[in-house]
């Protein structure tokens, strides 16, 4: 259970990852804007994987429920937080000058934000996951899980409008040529 709950930080990373990235603010060249947000991005992702491996870690045959309910908690907080640093990053990095930059970079700050709003919620409705017994927290846990994953899926719909504002693809280009955004790919 807590394991599928773990697959929603990747799926809300791949979001990110398969679009392309964003910021707001000061006007730059796409291949300047390209390393800034790569960076931002890579940043959060690997705080969705670590947090995956330190709860992995804490909870896997756990019998303290009370206490996998706030290595959960905990994690979610992790991922509300590496949201919102990224969408400061996001913000401070400036819009591509690029067709439709601004807009591009608006939605992704935005979806930051979303982010964070999500896992925020996550944290606070793990917080109350009971520990009565294993199928209470199952069963609620579930309800956790299934809540982040109906909110990212429409985050991640929202986000597929990312890519016909890139119609030339001068981001993409931008982005896929930024050996610092490698890493996002694989």
């Amino acid at each position: 259970m807590i394991r599928s709950m773990l697959c929603v930080g990747a799926l809300a990373s791949a979001v990110f990852v398969s679009t392309v990235p964003a910021a707001h603010a000061a006007t730059v060249a796409p291949e300047k804007w390209a390393p800034k947000v790569c960076s931002a991005l890579s940043g959060y992702l690997d705080t969705i994987d670590t947090g995956s491996e330190a709860l992995n870690e804490a909870t896997d045959g756990a019998t303290n429920l009370k206490q996998a309910r706030a290595e959960l908690v905990k994690y979610y907080g992790k991922l509300e937080a590496a949201a919102k640093k990224a969408q400061k990053s996001l913000e401070s990095a400036g819009a591509p000058s690029s067709k439709n930059g601004e807009k591009v970079a608006t939605m992704f700050v935005s979806a930051l934000d979303t982010s964070a709003g999500i896992f925020g919620k996550a944290k606070t409705d793990a917080a109350k996951i009971s520990t009565s017994s294993p199928g209470a927290y199952a069963k609620q846990g579930a309800a956790v899980n299934k809540s982040v994953e109906k909110a990212g899926n429409k985050l991640g719909d929202s986000l597929d409008k990312v890519r016909t504002l890139d119609a030339d693809g001068e981001l993409l280009a931008a982005v896929q040529s930024e050996p610092a955004c490698a890493a996002l790919s694989s």
